[in-house]
């Protein structure tokens, strides 16, 4: 499993706290990414599996701008990490439709259980995504049949168990 996850926070002392967090859990993980285009641009060079993102990022882009991005894309899961929950703020959020929130200041088990339950849904709803649709792409069809494989998922048609 692909187990990549880029910080983007503009505070430097956030960014590796949560760094090493989610590498003794065995996270490789990118930090050093404090505005959108960055993001954006090590999104696509490293495929992450996870981006984690801070709304404030003093710059003329914040990371609602990117939750769009990631949105629009609909390849990679996000959550945002931030302090701000002002109604303003949690209502360009929802256009995002994120994945996670996570109030700043936050627990280690915060940060834990939040990225692990993330990147287990986010398996979970592109297998489903797999069997409703059933993508013709040869990448993708072997990794989601490796994924199946792994979890031990019932790959049986659904069709056939309806009629």
């Amino acid at each position: 499993m692909n187990s990549r996850i880029i910080v983007v926070e503009d505070e430097l002392f956030i960014a590796r706290d949560i760094k090493e967090i989610l590498e003794e859990e065995g996270y490789e993980v990118a930090i050093n990414v404090s505005s959108v285009e960055q993001a954006i641009g090590l999104i696509e060079e490293t495929n992450p599996a996870l981006v984690l993102v801070d709304i404030n990022l003093n710059r003329s882009k914040d990371g609602v701008d990117l939750g769009h991005y990631l949105l629009n894309k609909d390849r990679i899961p996000f959550i945002y990490i931030t302090s701000f929950t002002d109604k303003l703020t949690m209502d360009r959020v929802k256009e995002t439709r994120p994945y996670g929130f996570i109030v700043k200041p936050f627990k280690t088990i915060d940060i834990l259980t939040t990225v692990a339950l993330v990147l287990n849904n986010y398996q979970y709803l592109q297998a489903a995504h797999y069997f409703i649709y059933k993508k013709d792409s040869k990448e993708e069809d072997s990794r989601l049949s490796a994924f199946i494989e792994e979890k031990e998922i019932d790959n049986t048609d659904w069709t056939t168990k309806l009629s």
